[in-house]
C-alpha cells in the first residue's frame, strides 16, 4: 500500500493526481497479479471544511505526521492565482499583485488584495516546510513533490513573480536528494490544448 498526502488537491476531476494514481494502482495490480493499493489523503478547502490548509493546527499536524514517516509521498501544489502570468499580459483583466521586484506582493496593495497575497504566501511556505519535513522522516523514506508554474521571464507588462525566485523555495533544491525540472503539461495530457509550462522540485528519480 502506498500512502500519499496530496495538498491543495482542488476539485475532483478526471485528470487530477489522485485519479491518475488510482488508475496506475489498478494497472500495476494486473501486471504483478496482486493487489496494489493507493491510500490517498487529499486536502483542499474546496473539498471539505476540515481540509482548510490555512488552519495552523492542521498545518502543524500534517508536518508532524510527515516527520513521523506516516506518508510514502507528499505532493504539494499550492494555488498560483496571485502569480498568474496572465496578469502581466494586458490591461483588460485583473492586474498584477506581485512581480520579480516584489515577489511577496506589492506593499501598496489595498487590504483585501494584500490578505489574498499573504494567504498565498503562507501556502507556499507551508509547502516548503512540509517537503523539508519529509527529509527529516524518522521512519520510512518519504518522497516529496512540489509543483508550480514555470518562471518564463518577462511579459508585456513587466516580469511576473515566481515562487522559484524565492530563496525559501530555491533552498529545497540545495537540500540533499532534491532536484528540479520543467516540462509542458500538454506533453503528458492529451486533452490539454495549451502548453501549461510547469516546474517540479522533487526527490523522485527522473
Amino acid at each position: 500500500q502506498l500512502h500519499v498526502l496530496y495538498l491543495f488537491a482542488g476539485h475532483s476531476r478526471k485528470a487530477e493526481v489522485g485519479t491518475a494514481l488510482r488508475q496506475e494502482a489498478r494497472r500495476w495490480s494486473k501486471l504483478l497479479k496482486k493487489k496494489v493499493q493507493i491510500k490517498m489523503e487529499e486536502h483542499d478547502i474546496v473539498r471539505r471544511r476540515k481540509s482548510d490548509l490555512s488552519a495552523k493546527d492542521l498545518q502543524a499536524s500534517l508536518i508532524a505526521r510527515a516527520e513521523a514517516g506516516e506518508f510514502d509521498v507528499v505532493i504539494a501544489s499550492p494555488p498560483c492565482e496571485t502569480f498568474s502570468r496572465a496578469r502581466h499580459s494586458n490591461t483588460q483583466g485583473p492586474g498584477p499583485l506581485r512581480n520579480k521586484s516584489h515577489p511577496y506582493g506589492f506593499p501598496w496593495l489595498p487590504p483585501l488584495r494584500m490578505k489574498k497575497v499573504k494567504l498565498a504566501n503562507d501556502f507556499i511556505l507551508f509547502s516548503v516546510e512540509i517537503l523539508s519535513a519529509t527529509r527529516r522522516s524518522s521512519g520510512r523514506h518519504c518522497f516529496g513533490i512540489f509543483e508550480h508554474p514555470e518562471d518564463l521571464g518577462a511579459n508585456n507588462l513587466g516580469t511576473p513573480a515566481s515562487v522559484f525566485q524565492w530563496e525559501e523555495v530555491r533552498s529545497l533544491v540545495s537540500e540533499a536528494g532534491f532536484w528540479t525540472g520543467g516540462f509542458n503539461q500538454c506533453d503528458w495530457h492529451e486533452g490539454l490544448s495549451y502548453r501549461k509550462p510547469t516546474r517540479l522540485i522533487t526527490d523522485v528519480a527522473p
